[in-house]
């Protein structure tokens, strides 16, 4: 399962929504009815800088949301990976191929 979406943010911003559509291998939309979600927003081979709950907004259709909370894209020039585990009743799958690049703020003179 996956979702392909490259997101660019801004350092230091947040408070704001992410949202996404997982898809299966062939590109039809997973149903997410009844399933929990875990984010997980890392670089590569290192600790995640957000690792919890994303909302679903429309379960027959796939759709979910994460709000950015206050700290978690703080260095600039960074690009993260994300993966959204899909926990139900009896199956946890994991959805990825998103990224997110951070760009860094502009300076005051």
């Amino acid at each position: 399962m996956s979702y392909e979406e490259n997101i660019t943010v801004k350092q230091n911003d947040y408070g704001y929504d992410i949202q996404g559509q997982i898809t299966d291998a062939d590109g039809n939309i997973v149903d997410l009815t009844g399933a929990t979600l875990k984010l997980i927003v890392a670089e590569p081979g290192q600790s995640p800088v957000y690792s919890g709950a994303a909302e679903v907004l429309n379960a027959a259709q796939g759709e979910w949301k994460w709000t950015v909370p206050e700290g978690t894209f703080t260095e600039a020039n960074k690009t993260y990976e994300v993966e959204v585990e899909l926990v139900y009743a009896s199956k946890t799958v994991t959805a990825d191929g998103a990224k997110i690049f951070v760009k860094g703020e502009l300076k005051e003179s």
